[in-house]
């Protein structure tokens, strides 16, 4: 037998996991530092400042990380709270 707060609860740890969720997708959607391909405007620095992939790799790689690990730890905290 289901109570009312159970299916409250239910609902607020659905939310939680739908949020989870979304981020998960939309963090490395946006977070593109690697490459000078995902904007028009860092193709016209590229272009005007002589750089290569190279220097976007050696700067963005750890822009990257740094936003992974923020984004999973924010995305096991989220999960973590609906349990």
């Amino acid at each position: 037998m289901e109570t009312r707060g159970d299916g409250l609860r239910f609902r607020s740890m659905q939310l939680v996991v739908t949020r989870a969720l979304a981020l998960s997708v939309a963090v490395p959607a946006a977070a593109s530092f690697v490459t000078p391909l995902r904007y028009q405007t860092r193709l016209m620095v590229v272009a005007a400042g002589k750089h290569r992939v190279r220097d976007y790799l050696r700067a963005g790689l750890p822009v990257s990380a740094a936003v992974m690990a923020a984004a999973t730890t924010v995305i096991c905290l989220l999960r973590l709270q609906a349990s």
